[in-house]
């Protein structure tokens, strides 16, 4: 009966320590934060094992892609030897503009998704949307209070993604409504997260995850073997 009981007692400790999650911590990665591109947090954590040098030196690539695309979607400054979406803004109803191309590429994608979504995401909509940035200002000063149904009326007219014309070859992009603009805020950031993930594919890196102001986007394996939790 004892032995009977030994056998036992050994079976249940076997089929505790297997049945138990691994104990062995994963090493924390390196990781970069990021406080001053698009209003917001971004960090970079490096699951790899290339090294701090090759860390290093993609996060100094990174940096210099996300200031490139801050600077090309902001709507409320200009920048100093370039044409962004603010200067766009400006100049809607006049004559077009040379721009990057990257900023090109940028809205060419954006009329896509206009298109694949049936207008659902629509960059075109800066007019109605900054009624609505003026109410958040005003709330943040101590005057809560939304837009006037009539004045988003008459926005909602001028938000046609037609009135957006881009020229690829040239290199221009002209806003024919003069009272119509761009605003960019639902997909600016994901698209320059993903624009950061193909840099690094292309250079072969991998185990980096990008988290550009909430937008998550992951690049190859762990070097631990260990899959991604989503």
């Amino acid at each position: 009966m004892r032995n009977n009981k030994l056998v036992l007692c050994c079976f249940v400790i076997f089929c505790l320590l297997f049945s138990m999650p691994s104990c062995r911590k994963e090493a924390e990665p390196m990781s970069r934060k990021y406080f001053d591109y698009f209003d917001t947090v971004s960090t970079v954590y490096d699951y790899s094992d290339d090294g701090e040098d090759a860390f290093e030196k993609n996060c100094d690539d990174i940096a210099e892609m996300l200031e490139k695309y801050h600077k090309l979607f902001d709507i409320y400054n200009e920048y100093e030897g370039m044409n962004n979406l603010c200067t766009v803004n400006k100049n809607a109803g006049g004559e077009a503009l040379k721009v990057d191309r990257e900023l090109v590429d940028f809205l060419l994608y954006a009329k896509n998704l206009y298109l694949l979504t049936g207008g659902e995401m629509n960059v075109m909509m800066g007019s109605v949307l900054s009624l609505w940035h003026d109410c958040r200002e005003d709330a943040s000063k101590g005057d809560p209070r939304v837009p006037d149904n009539a004045l988003l009326l008459e926005a909602a007219k001028h938000t046609s993604i037609d009135s957006l014309e881009i020229d690829g070859e040239n290199l221009t992009v002209r806003i024919s409504d003069e009272l119509a603009t761009l605003d960019v805020g639902a997909v600016g950031k994901g698209y320059a997260a993903e624009k950061i993930a193909q840099m690094l594919e292309d250079r072969e890196a991998g185990g980096y995850v990008l988290d550009i102001g909430g937008n998550i986007r992951m690049i190859g394996e762990k070097s631990s073997g260990d899959g991604w939790i989503t």
